[in-house]
């Protein structure tokens, strides 16, 4: 079910990086570990679920940041930047299952934001659980699509 929402502007930790999209499931997993061991080792914990913040995407590579938001001030690193998940007003819709299926939600969202005549803005997604902990059918994704 998609809904309307309003968020607040985040302050997260996050890596930046251009990925062959072949290969982006690795290099999410990777940067998500990387900060949470960053986090970790400065004494605090995330204040949410992990995310993907997507800047932009071609049929070869995605822009994006990963990452974890957080409520403490923590030292950036060479690679681990402040990066703020924007606030506003977005459509929200949580998938249940694969991520091969992604697909077919983010369709569904276009089509309501089409079908709404808004325009759509930046997107992230929330990675409530892990496929080293659930069953592919059991992953849950929660997608925020900036609208205007």
């Amino acid at each position: 079910m998609i809904r309307m929402v309003e968020v607040e502007n985040t302050p997260c930790l996050a890596i930046h990086s251009q990925v062959a999209n072949d290969i982006i499931g690795m290099a999410v997993g990777k940067a998500i570990r990387e900060v949470a061991e960053h986090i970790t080792n400065n004494g605090s914990s995330p204040s949410r679920a992990p995310f993907v913040f997507y800047h932009g995407f071609d049929d070869k590579v995605t822009t994006m940041d990963c990452g974890w938001p957080v409520a403490a001030d923590i030292p950036e690193t060479d690679s681990i930047k402040v990066f703020h998940l924007p606030g506003g007003k977005a459509a929200h819709v949580r998938h249940v299952g694969p991520y091969e299926g992604l697909m077919g939600t983010y369709q569904k969202l276009m089509l309501f934001l089409e079908e709404e005549g808004l325009k759509a803005g930046p997107m992230w997604e929330y990675y409530l659980n892990s496929p080293e902990e659930v069953l592919p059918q059991e992953l849950i994704t929660e997608i925020y699509w900036l609208v205007e």
